[in-house]
């Protein structure tokens, strides 16, 4: 059955009005008056003297869904947000700048703010008797005069401390400079202790519980086993490879992964599928294949490429994920719904159910990353047609979602594409993978597409005074906490890794010293992250262990050496 709630029903069973989508079950979520993020929002609060109410959600997001059934949906929350707050509602995966900055421990992030964007409380998923609690606190407060006085001094002492902060960590940068990047010996030595201290010796994978599967830490472990050929190494890459194929994390049925388990043992996940993670799940396979020669990994990995191409491939400008046999495929879906009761039914029950909701946007990072990993399978395996469909989306990109200046814009939905433009990790992501599609076809605009990437990334993101990479351009009329870029420490070394593979290409150095830059602005700091700087160790060692590049180039695939 589909529900419309004051809006027209958008896909297979998530509701929507205008750039709004609420649950596909009932609900009156739709009856609250939000409004996008947007100065207009903001001067509404401070004209009005109201707070305003973040709610921060995504559409695979299985608690988000029951939020706006149950709390959404109480009447007296309605009534009391509609005359008391400005409500805003984001769509956390069509804005990581905002979800970056305002996200309180997960999906959904409801936010209490000031007119300035400045938070007074926030929490994830809020029970209507909690939020009711939540909404008299909050007002209580702000009508208060001596209340008011409270919150403004706390939210100067907080701004303070950010300052500091930041002083802080230039100053630590300016301290390690001229040194160049951490040496790869003592970094890669730190990383792969701190993942040896993470390691579950029963169910493999880093911690207890929830469970992750960490890409990034099992990439860097076959990393290490290649330069070392250290056996115990290897053992917890693959043995954590074997427990997340033989758990719930791994849908049996129609393949591909679920994001993570609740249970320490691999078991009782959510069940939303990411492409992201999916990528990153593929990665590891591919290259656990290549190591062992394992025939399960070739096995799962081919599953999981052939989930995301019939379920998440997206044909056309108006084409529908999962029906890219019939046109040319432009891109790959962001998420799959958490639909538990189809995902815990067998392939008998599930031909009787309708099959979870596909959020058909299309995502420049993830994107990136998935037709990086795609080209490696099809070269890894011997089927040049993955190559080729990555291609093809990645001349997609370049041709449609490219700025003259070389900002991609973070998605394509319902025919457009966002206002928003120029994120580090889409720079990042895109660019490397336009390297990766070079390196498989010697297409020269593919590198040309790459250059113009990174150099949007020097001129808009870079951090000139102390190196590395902001989040996102500058925006004189960013609201509260965008109003201060970040280097958000994953997306630099993304941008590190791309800016280092881009120099090999181009026999540049100049590109080298600026992702060594952006590697030494974390220098002092990339420990605290433990077994999760992985990403940031094989960046090191990719700076300091250039390998000689040899290119044979034919004219077809025909012209292969076998």
């Amino acid at each position: 059955m589909q529900f419309v709630v004051r809006g027209t029903l958008r896909g297979k069973g998530v509701l929507s009005m205008t750039n709004f989508r609420f649950s596909p079950r009932p609900n009156r979520a739709a009856e609250i008056h939000w409004q996008e993020w947007s100065n207009t929002a903001f001067d509404a609060a401070r004209q009005a003297d109201k707070p305003v109410l973040l709610n921060l959600t995504a559409v695979w997001c299985h608690w988000c869904h029951v939020m706006d059934e149950t709390s959404w949906s109480d009447p007296e929350i309605i009534a009391a947000l509609n005359e008391n707050f400005i409500a805003v509602r984001v769509d956390a995966d069509q804005n990581p700048h905002i979800q970056d900055r305002y996200l309180s421990g997960g999906w959904p992030t409801n936010a209490f703010l000031s007119p300035d964007g400045d938070v007074l409380l926030s929490g994830t998923y809020i029970p209507p008797t909690q939020m009711k609690l939540y909404i008299k606190t909050v007002l209580k407060s702000w009508r208060g005069r001596e209340e008011r006085a409270k919150i403004q001094s706390r939210l100067a002492e907080e701004a303070e401390r950010v300052r500091q902060a930041e002083r802080k960590a230039r100053a630590l940068a300016a301290q390690e400079s001229g040194t160049g990047a951490p040496a790869a010996k003592e970094v890669t030595g730190t990383i792969l202790r701190a993942i040896q201290a993470a390691y579950d010796t029963v169910y493999g994978g880093f911690g207890r519980a929830p469970k992750f599967p960490h890409p990034d830490a099992i990439a860097f472990l076959l990393n290490t086993f290649m330069a070392s050929q250290d056996q115990d190494v290897l053992a917890m890459a693959t043995d954590t490879l074997d427990h997340m194929n033989a758990s719930e994390l791994w849908d049996a049925v129609e393949g591909g992964f679920f994001r993570y388990a609740t249970k320490r043992d691999w078991s009782t996940p959510h069940y939303e599928k990411m492409l992201s993670g999916n990528a990153g799940q593929l990665d590891n396979l591919i290259a656990a294949w290549q190591v062992t020669k394992n025939p399960q990994y070739r096995e799962i990995a081919e599953a999981t490429i052939h989930y995301v191409l019939n379920t998440l491939s997206v044909a056309g400008e108006a084409g529908e994920a999962g029906e890219a046999e019939g046109g040319e495929n432009i891109g790959f879906a962001g998420s799959q719904d958490a639909d538990e009761a189809y995902f815990q039914a067998d392939a008998a029950q599930r031909r009787a159910l309708s099959r979870p909701f596909v959020d058909d946007t299309i995502h420049a990072s993830w994107n990136g990353q998935f037709c990086q990993v795609l080209i490696n399978a099809g070269l890894a395996f011997g089927d040049y047609r993955l190559v080729e469909k990555a291609q093809t989306v990645l001349r997609w990109f370049s041709e449609q979602m490219t700025a003259a200046n070389g900002a991609i814009f973070h998605y394509f939905r319902d025919g457009q594409r966002s206002a928003l433009q120029g994120l580090l990790e889409d720079q990042a992501a895109m660019g490397a993978a336009y390297l990766v599609a070079f390196e498989a076809s010697s297409d020269r605009r593919l590198l040309a597409a790459a250059k113009k990437s990174a150099v949007f990334m020097t001129d808009a993101l870079e951090d000139s005074q102390s190196g590395g990479f902001y989040d996102m351009p500058h925006d004189p009329d960013a609201i509260g906490a965008l109003s201060q870029r970040e280097k958000p420490f994953t997306a630099n070394v993304a941008a590190a890794r791309f800016l280092i593979r881009l120099a090999g290409h181009l026999a540049d150095d100049w590109y080298l010293r600026e992702a060594e830059r952006a590697l030494q602005w974390f220098a002092a700091t990339y420990r605290h992250w433990g077994y999760q700087a992985a990403g940031y160790g094989l960046a090191v060692h990719e700076l300091q262990t250039q390998p000689l590049r040899m290119a044979i180039i034919g004219k077809t695939p025909a012209d292969r050496l076998p």
